[in-house]
């Protein structure tokens, strides 16, 4: 099974997607029966043990790797969209341990991309927020604005829930769970609406206080020349 995901709606202006794992699966479990029979059984049934009893112990070790797979295993990752605020990224695990949440402020977002990484051996894609850091050369802003999988060269940094691509800073969700590339076209396809026209108006906003502060300030300056012509 693969990870499935979820839209929540958290009361007015605040949506959240979130994507779950399953417990375990038979690939999963198929996995920690060949480690168990490799580290227990063979091992048992060379000294002597014999192999009824090295199956048994072969058995105890793949439901205890099964177990400690799960409650250490990522349980679900969210994303989360406050409007005219910003944007919660959430992981958590099964145990409770090692979880993890962060807050980027809508002022420092610039868009938000999906990006394709092709290894020797697989494809990836990842739903990335760009956010504002290396914003002066104008490149981020033109590739937050389409659909299409973002192609600049990244290169990982903090764990692999970053991204320093050459316009600037990717902040990934949902890093270790890795949805599909159609569960993250949901997610883009609903958020982008909503974080342009946020990110819009606070530029208006910003635009317009500038404007009052320059009128304000020509105002104060006009007023001090009158004061000084008479």
């Amino acid at each position: 099974m693969e990870p499935q995901l979820r839209v929540l709606a958290h009361g007015a202006g605040s949506i959240e997607w979130r994507v779950e794992s399953p417990t375990i699966t038979p690939r999963s479990a198929l996995q920690d029966l060949l480690r168990a029979l490799l580290l227990t059984a063979v091992p048992a049934a060379l000294l002597g043990a014999g192999w009824r009893r090295s199956l048994l112990l072969a058995l105890a070790a793949a439901c205890a790797l099964a177990a400690g797979r799960a409650m250490l295993a990522v349980q679900c990752e969210s994303l989360t969209y406050v409007r005219l605020l910003g944007v919660r990224l959430a992981s958590r695990r099964r145990s409770g341990l090692w979880s993890s949440a962060q807050f980027i402020p809508l002022r420092q977002l610039q868009g938000i991309i999906i990006h394709e990484e092709v290894t020797a051996t697989s494809v990836h894609f990842w739903l990335g927020l760009m956010l504002k850091k290396a914003a002066a050369d104008g490149q981020a802003g033109s590739g937050a604005s389409d659909g299409e999988a973002a192609r600049h060269p990244l290169s990982s940094s903090g764990g692999g829930r970053r991204l320093i691509a050459d316009g600037g800073e990717v902040e990934v969700a949902f890093p270790r769970l890795r949805p599909r590339l159609d569960l993250l076209r949901q997610v883009y396809q609903q958020l982008h609406p909503l974080l342009t026209t946020d990110l819009e108006a606070v530029a208006g906003d910003a635009s317009q206080a500038g404007s009052g502060q320059q009128a304000g300030q020509q105002q104060a300056a006009a007023a001090a020349g009158q004061q000084q012509g008479t």
